[in-house]
């Protein structure tokens, strides 16, 4: 478990989702700040699990749920 502030976010989110450049390369950009940490992370499980292009981001089907 890692402790996320609003002033690192994107370092270490950088360096945990390295495997995922297409997400890493979007941090800190509209739509990827630091309220968006629970959606980013919902995609990144949904890459891991589905193993897409890593260079392709792709949003979770989960973020579109209730």
């Amino acid at each position: 478990m890692v402790k996320l502030t609003e002033t690192d976010y994107r370092e270490v989110l950088g360096e945990e989702l390295r495997a995922y450049p297409a997400l890493v390369q979007r941090l800190g950009k509209r739509q990827f700040e630091f309220a968006d940490v629970v959606r980013m992370l919902r995609d990144y499980n949904y890459w891991r699990q589905n193993q897409h292009a890593p260079e392709e981001y792709r949003v979770s089907p989960e973020n579109f749920d209730g």
